[in-house]
């Protein structure tokens, strides 16, 4: 019979795998890209865009300097406060 300490440890555990953007905190630019998002509003160098990311439209900016247009698949490498922080996804073809 499971205790409660350790049906917690596994709620916990399992909430962490299904919710990827809590496991970015803060400013963390050297973090792992968890997940794609899909771009809605052009981003461009310095401004922000918009991606659509977990069913939710979010304010982006691009960690690179280089121009995102809508449609184009990108990993979410960051997140502060609302804004996240995305590169292009490289398709196989690009040594990805």
């Amino acid at each position: 019979m499971f205790s409660l300490v350790t049906l917690m440890k596994t709620l916990i555990e399992t909430e962490a795998t299904t919710h990827p953007l809590k496991t970015i905190k803060g400013s963390t630019p050297a973090a792992k890209p968890v997940v794609d998002a899909i771009v809605t509003q052009t981003i461009v160098p310095g401004r922000k865009g918009q991606v659509k990311f977990q069913g939710s439209w979010w304010t982006a900016r691009c960690s690179q300097d280089i121009t995102l247009s809508p449609g184009k698949l990108v990993c979410v490498i960051d997140r502060q406060l609302i804004t996240l922080y995305v590169e292009p996804v490289l398709s196989n073809a690009q040594g990805h």
